[in-house]
């Protein structure tokens, strides 16, 4: 499950699906990138509803899935890691990895870092 970066706010998963052709090729796996709702028009939580209806809509539809990989870049990281923490059983039979690109997890933007290079 791919979940695409953005900053919650832009992109689909027409922008990774080079991305995705290319983890697949390399994997062999499904890979399944969601076009889930984005800011401002939808507020927190709906790309996590989105994400987490996504992953069990396709355990439904797939019953024989072995495992699921949650990948995510920037936000998307941030959404793969929200899932797995907050939305999914602890040690869930399903859930094999979860990687992370770049992952966006201070999404309040007040650490020294940001305060030093903001401009």
């Amino acid at each position: 499950l791919l979940l695409h970066g953005g900053a919650n706010t832009c992109y689909s998963p027409r922008a990774y699906r080079p991305l995705a052709s290319r983890l697949a090729a390399a994997t062999g796996f499904t890979v399944v990138v969601p076009d889930y709702r984005l800011a401002p028009e939808h507020v927190y939580p709906s790309a996590l509803d989105d994400a987490e209806a996504v992953f069990n809509n396709h355990l439904a539809a797939d019953p024989n899935v072995k495992h699921i990989i949650l990948f995510g870049d920037s936000s998307g990281a941030a959404l793969a890691l929200s899932l797995a923490m907050f939305r999914l059983p602890p040690n869930h039979e399903k859930v094999r990895g979860l990687v992370t690109l770049s992952p966006w997890l201070d999404m309040s933007a007040r650490t020294q870092a940001y305060e030093m290079k903001h401009d």
